[in-house]
């Protein structure tokens, strides 16, 4: 059995429809509480610096999410969160203070090298594009050139992503004006320009772009959004990195002033549904049972006629609807930004005016972010006119209802474990759904933590990933109120021998003599200690499999762990392995070492 045949979700589909519509979709708040926001951008240490794009991804790896911001004049803006509510801009220290001469626009976070820290992609306005490599020690370096990044456009937003499933992450930059570029990840620090041989042209007028799994096949397909009313384009992967355009069969190739794109599954039915801004009215795009888009704006009550820009799902107080906040330029037209709460029946309320995120700037890009981690999702804006600056908005709602944090960790999928797309059903019986992304809104990107908001529910009955290496993985034990990280494979796997099998891991070669594994025959009742003081302080994926390659166990080691000198496996482990011999494998960008285990 496949992978697609495994992951389930295109069975239930129809069945869901149609269970919702007899049912009806007209569950309000489970709280039915105020949402409740402040702006706290000058306490948070948030200087007057003008804007344009927000990044936001945890580059120190301390569990925070940190925020980079674009502007065109410069300068750009690292800000580092401190854990206690507040922001230090160290741009200038660790490499990253680009100036109004580097006409920056884009920018977005990837784990290039597969190492556990996230790099940097910046996008320049007709100059080359950087590429900044995390050095580890919060400072940052350009490789852009060795690693054959160079092309000039005027890029418009940056989505990554693995498009030929091969377990690096690749790049896609949208120009306005310009070819776009579709960059494939060679896996030894360098790209190769695959952008003909995608067959996902276009030198047209460009503007957002998403990437998501829009057959939930596994692949990684493109949204590509245009201004100058032009056409959208939704590009089909193959699996391979080659694209076939439908737009006019999925019925979302709408002619209009397009600008950023967003996407989450609005009326819970397991499927991603799109939110487009634009300037004559925005649009949102419901997926049907038949792979078609229905346009609902109007009825759904998010037209806004404002000069729309970015746009970002949230959940406001964790009710488990996915609620919406989009960025308006005020200059350009006397709309103030909105933001829209999801009632649960197909339809939005605006509750802008009852919100303390009162907006009257010429905003472009906007994100939700959980600043201070509480469960609870903040929001960013970015202002680009005179006098203007970034605004912070914490989210305060006094109550909120259960929420789940997942953060994936990729052993053969992209470390960051983009693409992939997990499925929840919680004990309320409602169904949630989401894909890890890195590139949405305008020229913004969100974390790549997914936030799960869970209303009611006190428990998990069901929990699915799927990985882009196509392992479906069931996780279960987790606690609600939480952030947890699930890595590829991770513990005891159920249905996915065939994909283990494929792979070996060189048992004839041997660890250092440094290394030590104790004890060794591994007993009953005992844990196992690993000597990693040799070993690299990079991620590391550690298995144990049968002499004919076959894994029984798989975990991932963080360079944290690493660092300690020593790592522990729990006898609570070695109670559920079989007698038997074994090889222990440690593998890693530095390559792959093994030795042999008797478990008894």
């Amino acid at each position: 059995m496949d992978h697609k045949q495994l992951f389930t979700f295109t069975q239930f589909r129809l069945g869901l429809l149609i269970c919702f519509s007899l049912i009806g979709l007209t569950k309000q708040s489970v709280l039915g509480q105020s949402v409740t926001f402040s702006e706290r951008t000058a306490a948070a240490g948030i200087g007057p610096q003008r804007s344009e794009g927000i990044a936001v991804g945890d580059y120190d790896g301390d569990g925070f999410p940190d925020v980079y911001v674009t502007f065109a004049f410069g300068p750009n803006q690292l800000l580092r969160n401190d854990g206690n509510g507040g922001f230090t801009d160290v741009a200038a220290e660790s490499g990253l203070a680009l100036t109004e001469f580097d006409n920056t626009s884009t920018s977005a976070w990837g784990d290039f090298d597969n190492d556990g820290k996230l790099d940097l992609y910046i996008g320049c306005k007709q100059l080359p594009d950087r590429l900044f490599k995390n050095n580890g020690d919060g400072t940052f370096s350009n490789y852009g050139i060795p690693a054959g990044i160079g092309q000039i456009g005027w890029p418009k937003s940056i989505n990554l992503a693995d498009f030929n499933n091969d377990g690096w992450l690749d790049i896609y930059v949208s120009n306005f004006n310009f070819e776009n570029v579709l960059l494939l990840n060679d896996g030894d620090g360098s790209f190769t320009d695959h952008t003909a041989a995608s067959q996902a042209l276009d030198n047209g007028t460009s503007m957002g772009v998403l990437c998501f799994d829009y057959g939930q096949d596994g692949d990684q397909d493109l949204l590509l959004i245009k201004d100058a009313n032009q056409p959208t384009r939704l590009y089909e992967n193959d699996g391979n990195g080659v694209f076939t355009e439908i737009a006019a069969a999925a019925n979302i190739a709408s002619e209009s002033f397009g600008m950023g794109v967003d996407a989450a599954d609005v009326n819970k039915d397991g499927w991603l549904d799109i939110y487009v801004t634009n300037l004559y009215g925005n649009f949102l795009f419901m997926a049907q049972p038949d792979g078609t888009f229905l346009e609902t704006s109007v009825d759904a009550g998010v037209n806004d006629f404002g000069m729309g820009w970015g746009c970002s799902f949230l959940d406001l107080e964790n009710d488990g609807l996915p609620d919406l906040y989009v960025a308006n330029e005020y200059s350009f037209s006397p709309y103030e930004n909105k933001l829209y709460r999801n009632n649960g029946d197909g339809t939005f309320a605006d509750i802008l005016n009852t919100e303390a995120v009162t907006n009257e700037y010429s905003s472009w890009g906007c994100m939700a972010i959980d600043q201070d981690m509480d469960g609870r999702q903040d929001l960013l804006s970015a202002n680009r006119g005179l006098g203007e600056s970034l605004q912070f908005f914490r989210n305060e709602t006094s109550e909120s209802g259960s929420y789940l944090k997942l953060r994936l960790s990729g052993l053969e999928s992209n470390s960051m474990g983009i693409g992939a797309a997990v499925r929840l059903v919680d004990d309320q019986g409602e169904i949630h759904y989401a894909e890890v992304t890195a590139g949405s809104g305008w020229e913004s990107q969100k974390s790549n933590v997914l936030h799960f908001g869970l209303g009611a529910a006190t428990s998990l009955v069901e929990a699915s990933v799927r990985w882009p290496s196509g392992l479906v993985q069931d996780i279960s034990d987790i606690a609600l109120n939480t952030a947890w990280t699930v890595t590829e494979g991770e513990g005891f796997e159920v249905g996915v021998a065939d994909k283990v099998a494929s792979t070996t891991y060189g048992p004839n070669q041997s660890l250092p003599e440094e290394l030590i594994i104790a004890p060794n025959p591994w007993k009953s009742g005992s844990g196992l200690d690993i000597n990693t003081a040799t070993l690299p302080t990079i991620k590391t994926a550690l298995f144990i499999h049968t002499m004919d390659g076959k894994a029984i166990y798989r975990t991932s080691l963080d360079p944290y762990e690493l660092r300690s000198g020593s790592v522990a496996i729990s006898a609570s482990v070695r109670a559920k392995l079989p007698v038997g011999v074994y090889t222990l494998s440690l593998k890693n960008a530095d390559g792959i070492r093994s030795r042999r285990i008797v478990i008894q």
